[in-house]
């Protein structure tokens, strides 16, 4: 999931991988603008209207306060500690409860096709996620992308671990609990700095900017045919 941060530009990105393509036993993947959309405006928005303070205020007060975020997606704060600390923060002045439906408005649509990747992928590989993400949201997309989600065998995230992306550590964690070699996972993130942490701990990376990018990847280490790549690439 994206943080604060990651309403910034991006850099290019660099090359895909730590060495030479190999076997890949595990297809690890992030949520957040890989398997389906989210969009903080629509929780800048949700909070303005119930709060009356202008979204163009919340936008940058909140991107500015970095730690906070952090603090609630490696699971020091309670939902509760993240609440009263936005709304001090932020001026909101509004309840949990109408401060959770703002927060959790930030899910959009999943992204087209990710489906039809996923089942192309499922009997080569292990499919897995690692998300940066909090309580109130994994409560959340586990309900909303409930058919996407139950493709993956393993659903790794940041408030769980205590430990989030882009820490190489956090990355090193999931390969030693999958039981796997970090140069044998695959990892698709949206975000830069993710994919340069993902490749310090070993793992191929390939910065995903839409569907296309995953089949490529996922083409060039031999987990589709070029069939297969052709037809996932007429939807994405």
């Amino acid at each position: 999931m994206p943080t604060p941060s990651d309403l910034q530009p991006d850099p290019p990105p660099g090359p895909e991988g730590p060495g030479p393509v190999g076997v890949i036993d595990v297809v690890l993947f992030d949520l957040g603008n890989v398997v389906f959309n989210v969009d903080f405006q629509r929780v800048f928005a949700h909070w303005s209207a119930s709060s009356g303070v202008p979204a163009a205020t919340i936008g940058p007060a909140f991107v500015a306060d970095k730690d906070a975020n952090r603090h609630f997606e490696v699971g020091a704060w309670t939902p509760e500690a993240f609440h009263r600390h936005c709304n001090a923060r932020l001026a909101l002045g509004i309840a949990q409860d109408s401060f959770e439906a703002g927060w959790n408005n930030i899910f959009g649509p999943a992204t087209p096709g990710i489906d039809h990747l996923l089942d192309a992928l499922a009997p080569r590989a292990r499919l897995a996620v690692f998300s940066n993400t909090n309580h109130l949201h994994e409560r959340a997309f586990s309900r909303i992308y409930a058919g996407t989600l139950a493709r993956f065998s393993r659903i790794y995230t940041s408030h769980v671990l205590a430990r989030a992306k882009p820490d190489p550590a956090a990355f090193t964690a999931v390969a030693s609990d999958l039981g796997v070699a970090p140069g044998r996972i695959l990892f698709f993130d949206d975000t830069v700095a993710n994919i340069a942490g993902a490749r310090s701990a070993g793992l191929h990376a390939c910065h995903w900017r839409g569907l296309s990018d995953g089949v490529r990847a996922a083409h060039a280490h031999g987990l589709l045919t070029a069939a297969e790549s052709e037809s996932l690439l007429a939807v994405g």
